[in-house]
């Protein structure tokens, strides 16, 4: 009985492992139809995409989400590879603070500032000394995703929570 208990809790770790991969590879293509759909070729859908993304998140885990948009952000031209990288970044800062790092609290606000537009994702309650190597890995992802589109990133964790700060260049 102890040999089949133990191979039957390792076929349903196999069977939840193919079921996380098959539900990212899903959310994943999704993301990349939803950018290349030239209905979507804005500024402004790009935000209505993030906010969804922020309901989701907070109907999932809970807690609050609120996001601070600078007017001048929704007329920004931005490339779609562009757009689609911060959203990717958005995507993976959010899940690092609530679903990785339980963060209740989360602000994230986006601006302008000079020639580059500025997100900054915070949130208090955070903290990143919970579920490490998820937390590396989203910090990963965010790096390399900023790096596709020569932005520079910034992670900061203090007593009084986690800050992620992305400047993206635009013209």
């Amino acid at each position: 009985v102890g040999l089949i208990g133990e191979r039957g809790r390792e076929v349903k770790e196999f069977i939840e492992q193919i079921s996380q991969k098959s539900h990212n590879m899903i959310e994943a293509m999704d993301d990349i139809l939803w950018s290349i759909d030239p209905k979507n070729d804005s500024m402004e859908r790009s935000l209505l995409r993030m906010m969804e993304w922020a309901d989701a998140m907070k109907n999932q885990f809970g807690g609050q989400v609120e996001l601070a948009l600078d007017k001048r952000i929704r007329t920004l031209r931005l490339d779609m590879k562009t757009r689609h990288d911060l959203f990717l970044i958005f995507k993976e800062s959010l899940r690092l603070m609530i679903a990785h790092a339980g963060g209740r609290e989360t602000l994230v606000h986006v601006d302008l500032f000079k020639n580059k537009l500025s997100m900054r994702v915070q949130d208090a309650t955070a903290a990143l000394d919970k579920n490490v190597q998820a937390i590396e890995s989203s910090i990963r992802i965010i790096n390399e995703k900023a790096a596709l589109i020569n932005a520079d990133v910034d992670v900061q964790s203090e007593k009084n929570g986690i800050t992620i700060l992305l400047l993206v260049p635009v013209k």
